[in-house]
């Protein structure tokens, strides 16, 4: 099987994928409107604010879509895989894409709280991915 792409990091993604490498969720803050967006940008999508702070999120989210793919179309990842479309807690319009984990997607739901977690790759990378709650947080 051909090796998974490895994501190319840039000056203004670099911060996100060494989150990601740690297993955290990291997007860019617009110091101006206080609204958070990805993918990681030089300024701000909203108010084209250019002061921006990287802060650490719940990785919380729930989910609002999903797909399953039956044929090969991502190198290094066997079909079927499914991709998820997840809003984060922290800003209800933000969205970040991963694949299922951890669930089949016959247990899946729209609304469903989830969170985003990250898989080892080639290379140190880390990829998005989307889980299930443990147990004793799906409660809170």
């Amino acid at each position: 099987m051909p090796a998974r792409p490895i994501p190319q990091a840039t000056a203004e993604t670099e911060p996100f994928w060494q989150g990601a490498r740690s297993g955290e969720v990291r997007l860019p803050k617009c110091l101006a409107c206080g609204r958070l967006h990805h993918p990681p940008l030089a300024r701000c999508p909203y108010c084209l604010g250019q002061k921006l702070e990287w802060i650490t999120l719940s990785g919380r989210c729930r989910l609002r879509s999903w797909t399953t793919i039956h044929v090969a179309s991502v190198p290094g990842v066997e079909s079927p895989f499914t991709i998820c479309e997840a809003e984060l807690a922290e800003q209800n319009d933000l969205v970040l894409i991963g694949h299922l984990a951890g669930i089949s997607d016959n247990e899946l739901a729209v609304g469903r709280e989830m969170k985003i977690g990250f898989t080892a790759g080639a290379n140190g990378t880390a990829y998005p991915q989307i889980e299930p709650l443990p147990a004793d947080a799906s409660a809170s």
